[in-house]
Formats: structure tokens, sequence, C-alpha cells
């Protein structure tokens, strides 16, 4: 596939649904604070429909995740209060948003490592609509934006 056919896929305003599947290590406090910054960041910059689901995959932070192997070697220690947590959103995006704009503002408001740099995560950005089958983990946190 050539680069400007990838650009046409990216920015093909008929794609306006989208979800983002990103993984973050926090601490569970930081978990409705994220909820509403998420929310906040995307309905300011046009995105509708918005609802975003948190979901605690791993209390004790298994030591073989990226996100903990990280965190060990930044802190020099493991994370002791954070644990993993999956977001997943679904918005409907402004004409000509790309995949990439859903992942930054969901990103940049993820809550800050202990240091007060960014947070530590991984995930992406597919088109489409929340299904059931996409909060296939026990859910902790929810907020669906009212129509």
């Amino acid at each position: 596939m050539s680069n400007d056919e990838i650009e046409r896929l990216l920015t093909d305003t008929s794609r306006q649904a989208y979800i983002a599947d990103i993984t973050v290590l926090m601490r569970s406090s930081e978990t409705d604070g994220a909820v509403r910054a998420i929310a906040t960041a995307l309905k300011e910059q046009g995105y509708t429909d918005v609802g975003v689901h948190v979901a605690d995959i791993h209390a004790g932070c298994a030591p073989d995740n990226i996100l903990v192997t990280e965190y060990e070697q930044r802190f020099e220690k493991p994370p002791m209060a954070e644990s993993l947590y999956r977001i997943v959103v679904g918005v409907t995006a402004p004409a000509g948003a790309r995949f990439s704009d859903v992942t930054a503002r969901i990103a940049a408001s993820l809550p800050s490592a202990p240091d007060g740099s960014e947070a530590l995560w991984y995930g992406g950005t597919r088109a489409g609509r929340l299904r059931e089958c996409d909060l296939a983990v026990p859910i902790v946190c929810r907020m669906n934006e009212p129509r």
C-alpha cells in the first residue's frame, strides 16, 4: 500500500466513528479523573458521542508487562500503588480527523508518571463503533456522553 493510499484511509471523512484501546499504568485513585479529562479533551476538539470505559486488567502488575518494565527502569523500583488499566474510548470524530489525533488527545489526558513525565501507556485507535465485545473485560469506571 502506498503512502498516498494510507493517508487517504487515515483521513477518509466517511469513517468518522473511532475506537481507541489504550493500556496505561496508573493509580486507582486516578481513574475517575482520567475518564473526565479524556472526555473533556475530546469534546473540546469537536468529538461527539464520547464513551470512555476503564477496566483494571491486572491489579498485581505482571512483571513481564512492558509498562511495568519501563516503570522499573525509570524509577529503579517496581510499581507499588499503580495497576494496569485498559481504557476503551468510542467517539464520533469531526470530519478529517485522523486515527492518530484520537490517540494523541487521549494520551495527553492521562495522569502523569510519579516524576511528572508523560504517562506510561501503549495502544492505538481504529475505525468503528463501540460494541459490547470491545469491552470484554470488567469495567471499573464508565462515562457515556448523554444523548
